[in-house]
């Protein structure tokens, strides 16, 4: 069945499959044996899948009369543990070290507005934590705090009380920072120097970066297409962007910043995960919703740190250059690397084009694909006339 939402962690891969039973179940993959296996009940939805060394959990909805709850696996000892029993929507849940958190309907009722809450689980003590307790917001309702996500000791969340969604920061040694753009941010999530998220920039999504050394927010995607779903790892970056027409995966490097294209296909690529060099994401090329990894350490780089990209179907090579200027090479040639007539260090292809995206086969819209062309002193038809003067070469 259909795959989405893939996460990964050491030598595992876990995500959400499709059943013949119409559910969603919770799956592992074990890159070191190759062996893929179901680790959550097949008659109930489990979705929202996370995970940190050897757990995994998940919202369930198997206790029918309770609503969601939040699951946890354990993979060294194989082992399923109820983390909520209530008779409340538990749901969205997120794990580091040894806290789980998630969003909690537990106090929710009419009069309060439906307010949902953040509550943390400590494994080691087998206690529950309530992280927010607020009481208004600027509308005289009770806010709801959504989407947690935990990474070390800082959460982040979705929150209302400002009478808008801003994504708030909760460092659990104490201290609260929140974004002050009234825009509707979601999706936040944090890393060990970055929160990202995403929000609305005049009518699309964008990805927006907080540094948590100097507490300031800049942006990392632009024009006018839609920049969904950041996830961070480290000083990257990764999105799912529309700007080619479909829904393609693109990594920013924080360090060097810098912008690449991670895929070049016609089918959507979405649900982006990156940890480490390795980046994920739910690939429909094939007709069926697959997962898909592409491994930064096994991409070659010149050595000025520029990424090279393999297109396995056309079988050529691109080159991201600092002027946002890509460079298209036939990977199959072995000849003296040059581009532009210089030498490219490191590098083992002849240049085929240089144009403004791999995407763009005919740059120029002349209606020949680029490198195919003839050069402007060449005599193609061999009429005598060289083809910048000949009228019908």
């Amino acid at each position: 069945g259909a795959q989405r939402n893939p996460q990964i962690y050491g030598d595992f891969i876990v995500w959400e499959n499709f059943s013949d039973s119409g559910k969603y179940d919770v799956y592992l993959y074990n890159v070191s044996n190759s062996t893929a296996f179901r680790i959550s009940p097949a008659d109930s939805n489990q979705t929202w899948v996370k995970m940190y060394g050897e757990y995994v959990v998940w919202q369930d909805e198997r206790n029918e009369s309770a609503g969601y709850d939040i699951y946890l696996y354990n993979i060294t000892d194989e082992v399923e543990v109820r983390i909520t029993n209530d008779t409340a929507n538990q749901t969205r849940p997120s794990i580091y070290g040894k806290y789980i958190v998630w969003s909690d309907f537990r106090h929710a009722n009419e009069s309060n507005g439906w307010q949902w809450e953040i509550y943390a689980y400590d494994l080691e003590r087998g206690i529950e934590i309530r992280i927010t307790n607020d009481t208004t917001n600027s509308t005289g309702t009770l806010p709801s705090q959504t989407f947690p996500y935990i990474y070390e000791n800082r959460i982040v969340w979705i929150d209302q009380r400002n009478g808008s969604c801003n994504v708030y920061l909760h460092e659990l040694s104490g201290g609260t920072f929140v974004t002050s753009d009234s825009l509707g941010q979601s999706l936040p999530m944090v890393g060990k120097d970055y929160v990202v998220w995403e929000e609305p920039v005049n009518g699309t999504l964008k990805v927006m970066v907080l540094s948590l050394k100097t507490r300031t927010t800049s942006r990392v995607s632009y024009g006018s297409s839609s920049q969904q779903n950041p996830y961070v790892s480290g000083d990257k970056v990764v999105w799912q962007d529309n700007r080619t027409g479909n829904w393609d995966i693109f990594l920013h490097n924080l360090t060097t910043g810098r912008t690449y294209q991670i895929t070049d296909d016609t089918h959507h690529q979405t649900w982006p995960v990156v940890l480490g060099d390795t980046i994920l994401w739910v690939d429909k090329r094939n007709e069926d919703v697959d997962i898909y990894a592409y491994f930064l350490d096994y991409a070659l780089t010149l050595e000025d740190g520029s990424l090279v990209y393999y297109n396995s179907e056309r079988d050529e090579l691109y080159v991201w250059e600092e002027d946002s200027v890509f460079y298209r090479f036939n990977s199959t040639q072995s000849s003296i690397p040059e581009t532009n007539d210089t030498p490219v260090p490191g590098y083992h292809a002849m240049e085929l084009f240089r144009g403004p995206s791999p995407v763009d086969i005919d740059s120029d819209d002349d209606g020949i694909p680029d490198g195919t062309e003839p050069a402007w002193d060449e005599d193609t038809d061999n009429d005598g006339y060289i083809d910048s003067m000949d009228s019908d070469s």
